[in-house]
């Protein structure tokens, strides 16, 4: 149950690896929670679209380079496993 639980709770569903899921939900809210600029700042700095930092944030990018830019940008490294 708390796995199905934990699982309906994190981001980008297309990534069947629970534990890379679980570790990039948690750089991306870590990152979403640290940031003082705007999405559209955000945007401009890296180069995307402001969609596609929306859809970052919230989990339904699937833009796995668009992705690790952004996480980059705030200075995390990902660990793939």
């Amino acid at each position: 149950m708390n796995n199905k639980k934990l699982e309906n709770e994190l981001y980008y569903n297309w990534i069947s690896n629970i534990e890379f899921k679980s570790e990039l939900t948690k750089k991306v809210k870590i990152c979403k929670a640290k940031r003082f600029e705007t999405q559209k700042q955000i945007a401009e700095l890296l180069h995307l679209s402001l969609t596609k930092i929306k859809q970052i944030e919230n989990g339904t990018c699937k833009d796995f380079n668009a992705i690790l830019a952004y996480i980059n940008y705030f200075d995390y490294t990902l660990k793939i496993i």
